[in-house]
């Protein structure tokens, strides 16, 4: 025998009530059936987050928000194959930026290096990038950060440990060089489009989506669309949707059986839409009829309210809430944990970390099709090509080592210079790592 079938809307006009008021949950375990029918729907509640529900257990797990029968909601920083990847998808004000706040605070507390990349700017995304050791604005900026990921992925796998071993990354091991790092790519969508950069952004996604969990790198992927026709990919929202707990908030109803299937939910599976609004309708409408009184504003509560994703089942959930307008210090760490100073020298050697938020140099920046991102070049800023055309010409040299760690050429920029001194981040997962730390570099500074 399979699960049981509940039809519900049938049971709600069997409890009195209408399955659109929000207040009626049914929870399936093998052949029991729990009904939770509650006052007032929870799902127009607020539930306040707090920096406790936000940190991390030991198994790396926190509270993302609480379901509609009243369980908490949890989500991961890591899981048993590495670092956790993530997939959050909403509708313009669905409550998208909230959800991510939530994820960023979380990695943080967890000891994580954290970095966003944004499409678009907007207010609460660039009072989030504070926290993060990067922040920066459009598809130039995300490109280089995901070809950073790659590189990452290359020093990472010839980083020694304690036990001078090479592992994959494992919080069950001792001795890990390196801290766990989450990237976030914000409207992924609309970058993955841009005309210039498009193609590589999601290819370099794909790439790391694949591997990056075993170097202890994950990417948050947000966004309005998860379709295969709207540019994303089979491949990237499978590798996503394995390693993460996705959560989709709340989208038009013609839409929910769609997306559910891009997440490989069977259709006895896909949950029936969200109603418009949680509160419930004001009595005494036909008085207002008779009096030719408008109906009351419907209060559009539904923020933060739709689906978390963690078995074959999709859990109704509201998600916490971050009080931006109160500030956001309190929910993250003191310290911002960011690469160590031996990373960071092989990305220098790579010409890969730099700010990326300067323009493109005189000649285009795109990358061409058979470039290989480990090894990307830019073109040189115009003061350092004016210092150059100044000097004899010589060839470019090579660096003794292999080829993949070549030193600038003529071409490409000199590495810029050191901002801030080495220090230790006493909030990192590994004890003695070497890293700078409290640079946050943001758009336009």
């Amino acid at each position: 025998m399979g699960e049981p079938r509940v039809n519900l809307h049938t049971l709600a006009a069997a409890l009195k009530t209408k399955y659109d008021e929000g207040r009626m949950f049914v929870t399936v375990d093998g052949s029991q059936v729990l009904v939770s029918l509650w006052d007032s729907s929870p799902l127009a509640q607020v539930f306040p987050a707090t920096r406790e529900l936000l940190t991390p257990d030991k198994d790396g797990r926190w509270v993302t928000g609480y379901l509609g029968n009243g369980q908490p909601a949890r989500n991961r920083v890591y899981t048993d194959r590495g670092a956790a990847h993530g997939l959050f998808v909403a509708p313009s004000g669905g409550g998208k930026t909230q959800l991510m706040a939530l994820h960023v605070a979380a990695d943080a507390l967890f000891g994580a290096v954290v970095m966003l990349a944004t499409e678009a700017p907007d207010e609460k995304t660039a009072a989030l990038g504070k926290h993060t050791a990067r922040y920066g604005v459009g598809a130039l900026y995300m490109i280089r950060l995901l070809r950073v990921l790659v590189a990452l992925m290359e020093i990472r796998g010839e980083m020694p440990w304690d036990d001078g071993q090479v592992h994959d990354w494992d919080l069950r091991l001792a001795g890990c060089p390196y801290r766990m790092l989450s990237a976030y790519l914000d409207e992924f969508l609309s970058a993955a489009r841009n005309r210039d950069y498009g193609a590589e952004i999601m290819d370099l996604a794909e790439r790391v989506s694949v591997k990056g969990h075993k170097y202890g790198i994950g990417i948050k992927v947000a966004g309005q669309s998860i379709y295969v026709q709207d540019g994303f990919t089979q491949l990237l929202c499978e590798n996503l949707r394995e390693n993460c707990i996705p959560v989709v908030l709340k989208v038009a109803p013609k839409k929910v059986a769609d997306i559910f299937r891009a997440l490989g939910i069977p259709p006895e599976n896909t949950p029936e839409p969200l109603p418009r609004s949680f509160s419930p309708a004001e009595k005494g409408r036909i008085e207002r009829v008779m009096r030719g009184e408008p109906e009351p504003p419907t209060d559009s509560n539904t923020g933060g309210a739709g689906w978390i994703v963690e078995a074959k089942q999709p859990d109704v959930l509201r998600t916490l809430f971050m009080d931006f307008k109160a500030g956001i210090d309190g929910y993250f760490p003191d310290t911002i944990a960011t690469l160590t100073a031996h990373e960071i020298h092989e990305l220098e050697a790579r010409d890969l970390w730099f700010d990326w938020n300067d323009p493109p140099g005189p000649a285009s920046s795109a990358p061409s099709p058979t470039t290989r991102t480990g090894t990307t070049r830019r073109p040189r800023r115009a003061a350092a090509s004016a210092a150059a055309a100044s000097r004899p010409g010589r060839a470019a040299t090579r660096s003794p080592h292999p080829a993949r760690r070549w030193r600038p050429s003529r071409t490409s920029p000199a590495p810029d210079p050191p901002r801030h001194p080495t220090s230790y981040c006493r909030n990192s997962p590994t004890c003695g790592n070497v890293a700078r730390v409290g640079w946050t570099s943001r758009a336009g500074a």
